[in-house]
């Protein structure tokens, strides 16, 4: 009984000619580009805490942001299009949104306001929290260029986005993806 309605199946897949398809993997830059609406030829790679880590403590373009947050996708666009006038290869990508709401998570936030401490804004509370999107070059596991244009502190509307305001953006985010001493970026 088995085989015959094994036959049968067979049978109607050969009739119908169903296939099966083979699902593309989507790379980092493709993920990324469906996230954020941006070009999937883009210098973005995704970014674990562990290489958020590595990176922290050695070299590196690391951009924090969520693809739900408005100033995430403004900044985004615009690194993206630095990135590619001026041929940047590798930019980190890393949404921190999983330690935020997770209290498993909490150390993994702590260190990263920990590390960022001097760029962030303190609260009416004493305490302090990422201030995304943010942009950070990094060499010898210090800062040497950051930028969180576009944050919620910060509230640049489209009003306020004038071609003078744009390019003194767009300098600034090419100060942070130039910096010489990278040799893991150009």
């Amino acid at each position: 009984m088995k085989k015959v309605v094994l036959l049968i199946l067979v049978s109607i897949l050969f009739i119908t000619g169903c296939e099966v398809k083979e699902v593309k993997k989507l790379t980092d830059s493709e993920k990324i580009a469906n996230d954020f609406g941006i070009s999937d030829k883009n210098s973005f790679v995704y970014a674990d805490y562990k290489k958020v880590e590595e990176l922290l403590s050695t070299e590196g373009i690391l951009f924090i942001a969520t693809p739900d947050d408005e100033g995430s996708i403004k900044a985004i666009k615009m690194i993206n299009k630095v990135a590619k006038d001026n041929k940047i290869k590798k930019i980190y990508f890393y949404n921190p949104s999983k330690l935020v709401n997770n209290k498993k998570q909490v150390k993994k936030y702590n260190k990263l306001i920990e590390y960022f401490k001097d760029y962030l804004k303190e609260k009416e509370d004493k305490t302090y929290q990422l201030d995304i999107p943010i942009i950070v070059s990094i060499k010898d596991g210090n800062i040497i260029g950051y930028s969180n244009y576009f944050s919620k502190n910060n509230q640049i509307n489209e009003d306020e986005l004038t071609k003078k305001v744009k390019n003194k953006i767009n300098e600034e985010y090419k100060k942070i993806l130039l910096y010489q001493q990278c040799s893991n970026c150009n």
